[in-house]
């Protein structure tokens, strides 16, 4: 399978690890049907946070190359993330997408 994406990644025995990234704030600007999101300044400062912040999938995008080294074509065929966030990120703050391995036999 030719590399799907550009990307440096450092591999350990446990794990493969992504660059440091700072991601961008996409979604300041989207239109709600009047509804609240937690990705607008002013919705997110009346909920007690900073500001808006980053959505899910701008991280979720930093887990496909590291899913693409591990799995290859199966992770784009059947591949699947699910995520648990401790703490919010906000636009300018630096953050690591670390895949840790499978034991040898497991899926």
């Amino acid at each position: 399978m030719p590399n799907a994406f550009d990307t440096e990644i450092t591999e350990t025995a446990e794990a493969l690890i992504g660059p440091w990234r700072k991601p961008r704030q996409m979604l300041q600007a989207q239109t709600y049907d009047a509804h609240a999101s937690i990705h607008d300044d002013a919705t997110a400062q009346k909920l007690g946070f900073k500001g808006g912040t980053i959505e899910g999938p701008t991280h979720f995008s930093q887990f496909a190359p590291l899913g693409a080294r591990l799995w290859g074509q199966a992770w784009f065929e059947s591949g699947c993330l699910s995520a648990h966030y401790r703490a919010v990120c906000y636009e300018g703050e630096e953050v690591q997408a670390i895949l840790s391995k499978p034991a040898n036999g497991a899926r």
